[in-house]
């Protein structure tokens, strides 16, 4: 898991637009989908579970890019990329504080708390749809 964390923290480093663009998709996907399924009589159970996975993502997301933010804040100010996990853990706490921080921020600081849960879920489900073409090829 560490492996997979690593090349999804480099995804969202080396390419921050496509990693957010692509949540974005993602994110909106899911969400439309359901409203979609809404429409019908079978779909209804199925809107709210979509919407669920839509927070999870978010969430998931979120988290990642405050870990992504706290490794490119650190490596930004000339420090290299930590081995260990509790290192890792201390940036990803960081992460966490500085952007809790910038979230206090009315408008600014959420639009920014956004573009980083986007972020985040976009490097993760880009680096998985990469595995997955890749895997096919094969």
């Amino acid at each position: 898991a560490p492996a997979q964390v690593a090349q999804w923290r480099e995804q969202a480093l080396s390419a921050p637009g496509r990693s957010f663009v692509a949540g974005f998709l993602l994110i909106s996907t899911i969400s439309g989908a359901g409203f979609v399924l809404a429409l019908t009589v079978i779909g209804i159970p199925l809107f709210f579970a979509a919407l669920f996975l839509a927070g999870l993502v978010g969430y998931a997301g979120y988290v990642m890019g405050a870990y992504i933010f706290g490794v490119g804040l650190w490596v930004r100010l000339g420090n290299e990329i930590p081995t260990d996990i509790l290192p890792k853990a201390g940036l990803a706490l960081m992460g966490a504080f500085i952007v809790g921080l910038v979230a206090l921020i009315p408008l600014l600081g959420w639009l920014v708390v956004l573009a980083l849960a986007l972020t985040g879920a976009g490097a993760i489900a880009t680096v998985i749809r990469e595995h997955r073409a890749n895997a096919s090829e094969v």
